[in-house]
Parts: C-alpha cells; structure tokens; sequence
C-alpha cells in the first residue's frame, strides 16, 4: 500500500517534471507563455532560461530551434549568445510591426529550424501605445511552428480591471492585461524568495507580516542589477538571512492551462546558474625535502543562463518541499505510517480495522463448521460445531437444560 510520503514525493516530482517541460516549451505544450514580474524582481533571467533550454535543452536535439527577439520600445539591444534575430520596433505603427516580425519568422523557417521561438521584452509598452489591439497583436504571432514568450511588467497595472482613459472608446472595455492573461495558455509569476521566507517567518513567530513593493510606502521604488544577482549582494530587508536561502533563488508561481480548460498551479523555488568548478593551477613538482602541502580547492564560478557556456538549470523544487518553507515532520505520524505499512491487509477506511494480540488470539482458536468431519478422526460422524466457552462468556447451565 503506498504511503502519503510516496504520494506526496511522486505528486512533487510529476509537478517539477511539469516546470521543466513548460521551460523547455516541448510538444507545444504552450503556444503562448506570460511571464509577469515586477521591479523587485525582474523576470528576464526565467527568459533566459527559457531560450538556453530551447538551444541546448533536449528537445534541440531533434527539433532545432531559432529564437526571435522583439524590443516593443527603442532600448539597447540585448547581448544574449542565444539571439539569432533581433527586430526592433522604431517608432512603426503596430500593424507595420507585425509584419516585420512575421517577416522575420518566416525568414527564419525558411532557412531550416522546425520551430520558432518569439520573445517580446515587454508587453506593458505595446499594451501602454496600442490597448485595444495589443491581444489582437500577440495573437497573430502565435502559429503551429511558433511559440510566443511575453515579459509583462505587472508594476503599471491599476488596481481597476477596466481601461479608464479620456477616449470613450476606451471605458468600460477590460484592461489589456486581463485579456493577455485570459488568452496565455500558461503564466509564470516571478516573486522575490527573501520576501516570502520574510512573510513566513513573520507567520511562524506570530509577528506583523512584512509588506513590500507599493504596500512598503516611502523609500520605494527600488531595483537590483545584474551584478547584484551575479554576486550575490542582495540583503534581506527584514534583517538576517537564512544560510539555507540562495541569494539566486526565485520564487516562480505557474499557472498550466490544459486543453480541457483545467488549470493547473504550483509554486517553485527556482535557482539559476549552475556551478562549475575553474581548473586548478598548474604546480610545479616539490623537492624530496620540502613539505608536502595540500593545495585549495578552485572556487566555484556561476554560469548565468545569459553567459556562454551555460546550461540548464536542474535546481527546482516544489515550494511545499523545500527546506524554508517545509512543515516540521511529527515523530508520532512517521509511527503512525509504519503501523499501517505493516498492516498491508487492512483495507482503506476512515476507521480502523485492525485487531488486537488478543482477538488475534481468538481468531486462531476458532474451529468453523463442519471442520472436524475433514479430518480423518471425525470421519463418518457428521460435522460437529466445537466451541470452548471462555470467562467472557455469560453462560447458565439451568437455562441450557430448559
């Protein structure tokens, strides 16, 4: 009988393996993706990531890849090794826009990949510029060879969810980012990890939860840089960080939308870059008489997804098993799991089927009918009941006799 840690440990894994299968966007199982962050957190490394699995994940290995990357406003252009075409907007009305992307794409499948993967660096502008068509817009990207990756910037969004500007035209019609949300058949939400270890710590210990962002009121905004996230220089806000936090982790909400309309979500702990160790320096043969020294170890260096030479990241946990936010394990409920391992007959009920030494006992001691004319000693005497009456028993001889 399988145990609620077997089902909890196959239920984690089948969910990890669900993230991973959305990163690497295999067997199209997202046709249009929508990545949400804000200025807290920034959601351009899961991007990239996004495009490092695409060019040196699995599915690369049969089915190439290009990526597309579209810049909705005039910005510098992004240094990633895993651009193969760039398209910026200048200033071009957005119908003339498109068609520079669709021109591009089929250039691109043309010339051999099987798949296409566009990314747009920010929805928020072209959502800002154009709202009743910015859907319209990222629809018509989306076709059976290419997969659409948005960057949505949810800090502008107004708390209302209907547009409120000076042309009548525009009140009363949903907020573009309401329709993008509805059309995306998955949605990644990038939330900063100290901020909820910060929260639950704050629950654990029966304090004011911390608010952050626009809740923080005055000395916010503020931002991080990349050199922040490379070198770790992040500090916790509420003071002390945990050893056990990684200074490169995100906190990642998906939201999977299925072909049948069931929404699967999950919460992830997402650690970017991976670890590789430098070659250590080359020394020089010590004399039979120096002193033997043991030399120190390389110090690791962090590939980044957006650096050369990166690869996937494989440190994804389900936030639930994760060691800052798991429950403490009671002692007595890993007893109580062994018991019921051991008793693999039992069936499974909401009450309990178990017996005693003592009814055990009984059990074995109990001759059904007919038994006795199995043997060969009760052979050709018919079958007798035999039963030997214990204390338990409230038996009276003068009522036998009447």
């Amino acid at each position: 009988m399988a145990t609620p840690r077997a089902h909890a440990h196959s239920r984690s894994s089948y969910s990890v393996l669900l993230l991973q299968k959305l990163l690497s966007l295999r067997d199209g199982v997202s046709p249009l993706t929508l990545v949400l962050d804000t200025v807290r957190e920034s959601g351009v490394p899961l991007v990239e990531e996004m495009m490092l699995r695409a060019k040196t994940g699995a599915a690369a290995k049969t089915d190439k890849t290009a990526i597309v990357y579209v810049a909705s406003h005039l910005a510098p252009r992004r240094r990633s090794p895993h651009v193969d075409v760039f398209v910026e907007r200048r200033g071009q009305p957005l119908d003339v826009f498109r068609e520079a992307i669709l021109a591009a794409v089929s250039a691109v499948s043309a010339a051999g990949p099987k798949k296409v993967l566009v990314v747009v660096d920010s929805l928020c502008h072209i959502a800002r510029q154009d709202p009743l068509r910015a859907a319209a817009f990222v629809s018509s990207l989306v076709s059976p060879a290419a997969s659409v990756v948005g960057l949505y910037h949810t800090d502008g969004v107004g708390a209302s969810s209907t547009m409120s500007g000076p042309s009548p035209l525009h009140r009363g019609k949903p907020h573009p980012f309401r329709i993008l949300c509805h059309l995306a058949t998955a949605v990644l939400r990038v939330r900063p990890l100290h901020e909820e270890v910060a929260r639950k710590r704050a629950r654990d210990r029966a304090e004011e939860v911390p608010r952050f962002g626009w809740a923080e009121g005055e000395g916010w905004p503020y931002g991080y840089s990349d050199a922040a996230l490379r070198y770790g220089t992040r500090r916790d806000l509420v003071g002390g960080t945990p050893e056990a936090l990684d200074r490169r982790g995100l906190l990642v909400t998906m939201e999977l939308r299925r072909r049948s309309g069931r929404a699967v979500v999950e919460q992830y702990v997402v650690v970017l870059g991976t670890e590789k160790t430098a070659a250590a320096p080359a020394t020089r043969p010590a004399s039979a008489t120096a002193p033997r020294s043991t030399p120190a170890p390389a110090p690791a260096q962090i590939a980044f997804p957006w650096q050369p030479g990166a690869v996937p990241c494989a440190n994804i946990t389900v936030m639930a098993d994760h060691p800052l936010f798991a429950a403490a394990r009671d002692p007595r409920e890993d007893d109580r799991q062994d018991d019921v391992r051991g008793d693999e007959d039992a069936p499974t009920s909401t009450f309990n089927l178990g017996l005693t030494d003592k009814q055990r006992r009984d059990r074995e001691g109990i001759v059904l009918p007919y038994f006795d004319a199995q043997t060969d000693i009760g052979a050709g005497e018919g079958g007798r009941i035999l039963y030997d009456m214990g204390r338990e028993d409230d038996f009276d001889d003068e009522e036998d006799e009447i």
